[in-house]
């Protein structure tokens, strides 16, 4: 994963599965035709389905369990949930996505977007910066929250999950002041396990 300062986007010669299978995302009105593996037009329903798919890979990585994960009521953040302890963890969600390439399948072209390193990078970064200037909302029973944590979630076509642990091991995001916790979590990948692929990122 290396080369210039700005990803490319690329064509995909689709071959008679590909064909069939773009046909059949078309005909689903709640799932985009680009990255689409988390993305329903049903808000609360795909949040909560990123919060259990990133409970479960949590877990899996770090031995950390949350249960109850719930839409919240005041925004930020999306969602909440209870620790084992019953703390109480703030999960805010966002995309890591070429909007180029979603607004290129959307006109019809079957294409994808290749990330270029230090591209990846500087979008994590002002992700991670721009959620972490938002304060989470007070809920409404006034709990403290012991954990504000930050959920990126990805469907890119060729972003491979351990391309990016090697690419996000040596790199740091921040400063921040209210986020405790960053994760990228990645769509279903076979070799990865039963759960999806999780990366911790290092906040400074």
């Amino acid at each position: 994963m290396s080369g210039s300062r700005s990803g490319t986007l690329g064509e995909m010669a689709e071959d008679n599965f590909q064909r069939i299978l773009r046909k059949l995302l078309e005909g689903l009105p709640f799932r985009r035709k680009y990255a689409g593996f988390h993305h329903s037009r049903n808000k609360s329903v795909m949040e909560r389905g990123i919060g259990g798919s990133f409970a479960e890979s949590w877990e899996r990585l770090e031995g950390v369990r949350i249960r109850d994960v719930r839409s919240s009521e005041r925004e930020p953040p999306d969602l909440l949930a209870d620790d084992s302890d019953g703390g109480l963890v703030g999960i805010e969600l966002t995309e890591f996505v070429s909007q180029a390439a979603i607004e290129a399948n959307e006109a019809g072209r079957f294409c994808y977007y290749a990330w270029r390193d230090e591209e990846a990078v500087a979008e994590l970064q002002r992700i991670v910066q721009t959620k972490d200037a938002k304060p989470f909302a007070p809920t409404a029973d006034s709990r403290p929250y012991r954990r504000r944590v930050l959920v990126i979630h990805t469907d890119e076509m060729v972003a491979s999950p351990g391309a990016y642990r090697e690419l996000l091991g040596r790199a740091s995001f921040g400063p921040v002041t209210q986020l405790s916790d960053a994760f990228l979590l990645f769509s279903y990948h076979p070799a990865e396990g039963p759960t999806y692929p999780l990366i911790r990122l290092r906040l400074a």
